[in-house]
């Protein structure tokens, strides 16, 4: 299933200063992906299936994605961090009910898939499959907050 996931990506990064504009940011996040593309041996096919929106099938893929989720504090040390993902998120979700609403998807989340099995790429597929997902399910669009 193709899931729409650059977007969280992007905007997690808002963390690092409230003021940077988009491009900043984008530019931020392509410095990382190309950090986490060489470390986990990641295809540029995988940096342009992952920009296009869509999780990476490729093993190494998937490695580049965990990496990248592991930087922005979505996950730590390739386990789901409800509390980073929390956190990262609730920096550019101002809406006191949009929040709420996220912080029932992160435990959703976490009751699913917990901290994960021990692959922790597919922990990545996993976290964020589940954020996505529920989020829809939850009436959490995840992706209204799209800084593509």
């Amino acid at each position: 299933m193709d899931i729409l996931l650059f977007a969280v990506f992007a905007f997690l990064l808002v963390i690092i200063n409230a003021e940077m504009t988009k491009e900043q940011i984008k530019e931020i996040s392509d410095s990382i992906l190309q950090e986490c593309k060489t470390e986990t041996k990641a295809k540029d096919d995988d940096i342009l299936i992952f920009n296009q929106s869509k999780l990476p099938t490729s093993r190494e893929g998937l490695c580049m994605v965990e990496c990248f989720l592991d930087k922005v504090g979505m996950m730590s040390d390739g386990k789901y961090n409800k509390e980073g993902i929390v956190a990262a998120l609730q920096t550019v979700i101002k809406d006191d009910n949009e929040v709420k609403k996220l912080k029932t998807v992160a435990e959703v989340c976490y009751e699913k898939i917990g901290v994960g099995v021990a692959d922790r790429c597919e922990n990545a597929k996993s976290t964020l499959t589940c954020l996505v997902v529920d989020g829809q399910k939850h009436g959490f669009d995840l992706l209204k907050y799209s800084l593509g």
